[in-house]
């Protein structure tokens, strides 16, 4: 006698329908929903993404309309890679940044943005693949109604238009905001310090950004500036937590120790004033480091 044949489980079916799979379901959809994954699969042979998971990820997005239909309308092929780099799936970025950051110089010559390519793509980076907690990167608002190029086209010259502006708004951002996030205090004397000597502040941090290598900037830009939790800063460099606090330690350290050169060799202060003020300074950083050293 032969044996019944078990019914086959519909498991991409329940990715894609949620609660109506238990009354749409059939084989002959489970087997479509297998080969318009696989094609979608094509293109990025190398990333390892779980079909189901992909289904209930643009499911989400069909909403009422998710079914067959609507599944087939899609650019599934470039919805497969914004999911692939919205779950970090390993070498999704590279395949992103390699089919739509090629041309990035370009991109920034026709916004009439100056700026370091390297920079740029970082700052893209955090826009595109970093989120607050509890929210979705900005790659997840990509539906595949559109081809993904022409979705990153606009997004690019928007961010890009968006930096020129604040680029021409604040010309002093890191002579500014930057310094007086990293060494902010309540401290009268070394507020009244501070003022009093204001250009030269300014100065040696402005000197001593520019002596940071491109990735020390952006690390406490984004830290300070931007607001990106250690959490946040370590999933944008594909690194473990404690790595990137490290990392901002060093940045900071490497600021606060050319600045304290800057300082010494330009103030025209005795040498008890100055260390007195560079302890005051020093001691404030230490306080703000303490949480990133036990991370």
């Amino acid at each position: 006698m032969l044996a019944s044949r078990r019914p086959m489980p519909h498991r991409l079916c329940r990715a894609l329908l949620g609660a109506r799979a238990a009354t749409a379901s059939s084989d002959a959809l489970e087997r479509r929903l297998e080969e318009l994954v696989g094609e979608a699969a094509k293109g990025w042979p190398e990333l390892e993404v779980d079909g189901a998971a992909f289904l209930s990820y643009v499911g989400a997005r069909l909403g009422d309309r998710a079914g067959l239909p609507a599944l087939e309308a899609l650019k599934l092929a470039d919805l497969y890679l914004a999911f692939a780099c919205s779950r970090g799936v390993p070498g999704a970025l590279r395949r992103f940044e390699a089919a739509y950051l090629a041309r990035l110089d370009a991109e920034m010559t026709r916004a009439r943005f100056s700026g370091d390519v390297e920079e740029v793509k970082q700052l893209l980076r955090t826009r595109f693949f970093v989120a607050p907690k509890g929210e979705e990167p900005a790659i997840c608002q990509y539906s595949g109604e559109g081809a993904l190029g022409g979705w990153v086209q606009v997004s690019v010259m928007r961010e890009l238009l968006r930096l020129r502006d604040r680029q021409r708004r604040e010309t002093a951002l890191d002579d500014d905001a930057l310094p007086a996030a990293l060494v902010s205090s309540d401290s009268a004397e070394l507020s009244h310090l501070r003022q009093r000597y204001r250009d030269e502040f300014a100065k040696a941090f402005r000197d001593a950004l520019e002596r940071l290598d491109t990735q020390e900037r952006l690390l406490l830009r984004h830290h300070y500036l931007d607001g990106l939790s250690i959490d946040e800063l370590g999933r944008l460099q594909r690194t473990h937590r404690s790595t990137a606090a490290r990392r901002v330690v060093k940045a900071r350290e490497a600021l606060f120790e050319v600045t304290r050169e800057l300082l010494r060799e330009r103030l025209d202060l005795g040498a008890a004033e100055l260390e007195s003020i560079l302890r005051e300074v020093r001691s404030r950083l230490d306080v703000s480091l303490g949480s990133l050293d036990d991370a």
